[in-house]
């Protein structure tokens, strides 16, 4: 039998995978803040997680949702026998001054992706094999809270966000990539405006950090056309207001912010290197991208600059039910931030029962990015001397940029995975080839008996490439998932998950697969002397 027929056959038996999720996602009450309470009375504790899995499936590449909104850690490989260990202790947020940390570890097999690439020694197309590190750290961080401010630095999966869990993911800063190092400062959670009574809450936050992709990069790119930069910073901040949180109708409103800047572009021109740029990444351009400003003797913002306009608005029900309408408008420019770009945003509505039930969860949304400002960019001072005097700020092009390959890490869309990440992209282009499409997403999860979940996910979309490389015919795509994870009895801390999901149409071809896992997590309690003893 062949390695990739028993590792199907393996997979559809029994398997690995641990989630060691540093920060767990379990805080349903606020979920921009990180869960906390490892301490206890008797000690001091640390909690742990352990976990394997075993994941196969027949096409070039893993079916979409056995890759998307995974913290990048399984990418997009199509067979993956894996273990994770990690451990962490939450900070208790009760304390004035507190504290956290963790680390996890990904290990394992993930088999390769074929890339097109040009190959310089014989002047001609080849193709290489890409596969993700047999090891690497998933998350290394620490936290430190005073009061209502909170400095969190390292690398760590993102649990932030105002929206439900079962949705398609965060516009601009989702949990589907990779974590990136980073040092973020901000508040702990929603904080009371004072003189309000608790009426007006406010959340906000800022971080920069560093992309460390700079060789897988280099990997993936074709070296034929295009550009590639590397060793690329990062920056985003936040700010959420919410309102009459403690009423059965509340309103939460804000946007979000996120760049990418410094690093060095090489330009190519069949297949070979015709310029190399150094960008700015000085103290001097932290504080631009901070506040984007125009570049010296420029018509360009510095870096990479992209965010979104995001609201929701809750109804919690007598019964504790909640029902959650809410929406997210992406923005590129000055034209996106007006709004000019029509209904492009996902528009949701989410349903939350407040006890475990056949649904408990359930999530329906239209996703549309089709207008981008409209089909075409033209400004002046771009092309010095044209009498032309007239503007156009359409063709967003959204997460892509003429100096950056994208809003991403190793490959993985660092907002929404429902746009193709550029890890799918076989030929080796390093940017994003679909961001204009229009689609739906839909998520249900429930739990029929103690101990028993599930949960069901399906979506499609349609893509017309992009504003600046259109696709010559539409490309569509059927995604779906279902999944089901036990917890015996007698061994609470035991989590055994079974997972089948399937991709069809021309985005991604067409795949099937299967995932199983084993995790066990627990705590260890080093327990407090008492008397000198």
């Amino acid at each position: 039998m062949s390695s990739k027929r028993l590792l199907f056959a393996s997979a559809i038996v029994a398997a690995i995978s641990v989630n060691a999720a540093a920060q767990g996602r379990c805080c349903a009450a606020d979920p921009i803040a990180p869960c906390t309470g490892s301490g206890t009375e008797q000690g001091y504790a640390i909690d742990y997680s352990g976990s394997l899995l075993m994941q196969a499936s027949d096409g070039k590449t893993a079916p979409y949702y056995l890759s998307s909104r995974r913290d990048g850690t399984l990418w997009v490989s199509p067979y993956v026998s894996a273990a994770r260990i990690g451990a962490h202790r939450d900070r208790d947020d009760s304390r004035r001054f507190a504290y956290s940390f963790g680390a996890d570890l990904v290990a394992g097999y993930l088999s390769g992706v074929e890339y097109g690439r040009w190959l310089t020694d014989g002047d001609k197309w080849g193709k290489h094999d890409l596969r993700p590190s047999p090891v690497h750290l998933q998350q290394l961080y620490g936290s430190v809270k005073w009061r209502s401010l909170l400095l969190q630095a390292g690398l760590w999966e993102n649990t932030f966000s105002i929206f439900p869990a079962l949705g398609s993911g965060d516009l601009v800063y989702s949990d589907n990539a990779r974590p990136v190092p980073q040092v973020r400062l901000g508040f702990v959670r929603f904080q009371d405006v004072p003189l309000t009574r608790g009426w007006l809450q406010v959340m906000a936050d800022v971080a920069y950090g560093k992309f460390t992709d700079s060789r897988w990069l280099e990997k993936q790119f074709n070296y034929y056309s295009d550009f590639v930069t590397t060793g690329t910073l990062m920056h985003h901040k936040r700010l959420y207001f919410r309102v009459a949180d403690r009423q059965p109708l509340a309103f939460t409103v804000g946007l979000q912010h996120a760049a990418q800047f410094g690093g060095t572009r090489r330009i190519y021109l069949d297949g070979k290197m015709i310029e190399e740029h150094k960008m700015k990444g000085g103290l001097k351009q932290f504080l631009k991208v901070l506040v984007p400003s125009r570049g010296e003797g420029s018509e360009y913002y510095d870096g990479n600059s992209l965010g979104s306009w995001d609201a929701s608005l809750r109804w919690r029900l007598p019964q504790g039910h909640c029902l959650t309408a809410y929406f997210q408008w992406p923005w590129e420019d000055g034209s996106g931030i007006g709004k000019l770009n029509g209904w492009d945003g996902v528009w949701g509505l989410s349903y939350s029962a407040a006890t475990p039930q056949w649904i408990d969860r359930a999530t329906v949304e239209y996703i549309d990015l089709t207008n981008q400002s409209g089909p075409m960019h033209w400004a002046p001072g771009d092309f010095p001397g044209t009498g032309i005097p007239g503007e156009a700020t359409g063709a967003d092009d959204y997460y892509n940029n003429f100096a950056y390959d994208g809003w991403a890490n190793y490959g993985m869309s660092m907002g929404s995975p429902f746009v193709k990440s550029p890890a799918y992209n076989l030929d080796g282009y390093p940017a994003f080839l679909d961001n204009r499409l229009r689609g739906y997403h839909i998520g249900i999860s429930g739990t029929p008996a103690a101990g028993w979940n599930y949960e069901l996910l399906f979506s499609q979309r349609t893509s017309w490439g992009t504003p600046k490389i259109p696709a010559p015919h539409r490309r569509h795509d059927t995604s779906w998932s279902a999944a089901a994870s036990w917890t015996p009895r007698a061994v609470p801390q035991l989590a055994v998950t079974a997972q089948l999901a399937g991709t069809h149409g021309s985005l991604y071809g067409n795949s099937f697969g299967a995932r199983v896992s084993l995790t066990y997590s627990g705590t260890f309690t080093f327990k407090k002397k008492h008397n000198g003893k």
